[in-house]
């Protein structure tokens, strides 16, 4: 026997070489070792074979049906399903995902319309919402109107992880106390300026706002389409009526009022207030008297959208013009009682409604006919004063006034000076050919 070690020969039963000591039988034993373990081992059965495979199968099925859960439920899965459906922009499906915190806001088709229309309509905000929702950082954010929140579990292993709405409430304003403001063409509610009108809680979304208002003076509406996502508080939508309420006063009383030639209402008096009254730019406030020989007419005001208050003059002649007018009738009377000549005769003549046929220029004549035959006159003076004038008929006044009369007399004459107040009622008409005043009667009320 060979020594594997050094190659020195040694006898058949030497344990250990002689030359280098090493055992020699070795080899032999770990072979006999061998086999006398291999000898005590039983063979495995088929069946037991099966096991074993059957449990390798379950177990490696296990760990890929986990894998396959595991990416199906995982975060960017669970979102991306959520924004197919959101790209879909399919009522019926994103309904039936969608959920909500807000009790008074119930999910349905119908509800919702308001988004899908938004999506279909705006890709922009559709790539704006897919890309929110896909970057965690984002997606979480409730303070947008569709969210991602992460509740329960799925299998009781795998996060489940599900798509929030968050409706919203539209603070609505207009311009006019009593209209009527509508959204999808819902139910009409009343605005009024002393409370804040909100509406909701609705989807966000597009939404159709409408707001109208009718009466006698104003048929008006004004519609609007607006998007309305929320956020933090309430959304605000401002819906304009362009009317105005107007405060008219005038120096004729009981006119009637009139806007683009269209009466909208009576004043009782000389003022009243009106309105809502429709506005549009251009539009132009007149005022209309009849009488029974004609309708007097105001000249146009156009009406400005912010101003509210309007004087508008409907007499060819004020007040003041008839108490001057009254004043220099008697200031010629007085020369008339001076001298009785033609020229002063002509003057008085023309303050007279048909002049010298008026039975006024006979009693005035006559008075200073009088008064020039008396030697002991030698002044009068007459101081006039208008209380009263009303309009009764087209260029047609009725006027009251005060008058003041001082007959002197001369220093030799023994006699006293003569003082009398008077108040007269008269008619003093407006001549519009030739444009001036002239008095057509007058009488004495007291003296």
């Amino acid at each position: 026997m060979y020594c594997k070690t050094c190659g020195e020969k040694n006898g058949e039963n030497d344990g250990y070489c002689k030359k280098c000591g090493a055992p020699l039988n070795k080899e032999i034993k770990k072979e006999g070792a061998t086999s006398t373990s291999q000898a005590n081992k039983k063979p495995m059965t088929k069946a037991t074979k099966i096991k074993l495979g059957v449990g390798f199968g379950l177990i490696i099925c296990l760990i890929v049906t986990y894998q396959l859960l595991n990416r199906y439920y995982s975060f960017e899965a669970q979102v991306n399903r959520h924004i197919e459906t959101i790209q879909e922009a399919d009522a019926t499906k994103l309904s039936s995902q969608l959920v909500t915190y807000d009790s008074n806001f119930e999910i349905s088709e119908t509800s919702i319309q308001p988004l899908i229309s938004y999506l279909n309509e705006t890709p922009t905000y559709m790539r704006e919402v897919s890309d929110r929702l896909r970057n965690e950082a984002t997606a979480f954010d409730f303070s947008y109107e569709l969210y991602i929140e992460q509740s329960g579990k799925h299998l009781g292993m795998f996060d489940r992880y599900q798509l929030v709405i968050e409706p919203v409430y539209i603070e609505v304003e207009t311009t006019i106390d009593g209209a009527e403001i509508s959204v999808n063409g819902g139910d009409p509610e009343s605005y009024q300026s002393s409370q804040v009108l909100v509406i909701g809680p609705v989807s966000p979304g597009l939404h159709a706002f409408t707001a109208s208002f009718n009466a006698e003076t104003a048929q008006l509406q004004y519609e609007e389409n607006a998007v309305v996502l929320g956020g933090y508080g309430s959304d605000y939508v401002y819906l304009p009526l362009h009317a105005v309420t107007i405060e008219i006063a005038t120096d004729i009383a009981d006119t009637a009022v009139y806007i683009n030639d269209n009466e909208i209402a009576q004043l009782e008096g000389e003022t009243g207030t009106f309105g809502p009254i429709a506005w549009e730019e251009d539009s132009y406030l007149t005022l209309k008297k009849a009488y029974d020989s004609g309708a007097l007419e105001s000249q146009e005001v156009y009406l400005a959208e912010y101003d509210n208050y309007y004087y508008i003059s409907m007499n060819q002649v004020e007040q003041y013009e008839v108490d001057s007018f009254l004043q220099a009738l008697y200031y010629d009377i007085e020369a008339l009682n001076a001298s009785l000549n033609d020229q002063n005769r002509q003057r008085i003549a023309n303050y007279l409604v048909e002049g010298e046929e008026n039975s006024l220029f006979t009693t005035f004549t006559n008075a200073a006919e009088t008064y020039v035959n008396d030697d002991d006159v030698s002044d009068t003076r007459y101081r006039s004063d208008l209380t009263d004038f009303e309009v009764i008929d087209l260029h047609t006044y009725a006027v009251t006034y005060t008058l003041e009369v001082e007959v002197f007399h001369s220093w030799d004459s023994d006699k006293d000076d003569l003082y009398h107040y008077l108040t007269f009622e008269g008619i003093v008409v407006y001549d519009d050919a030739r444009q001036e005043l002239q008095l057509h009667s007058v009488e004495v009320v007291t003296d």
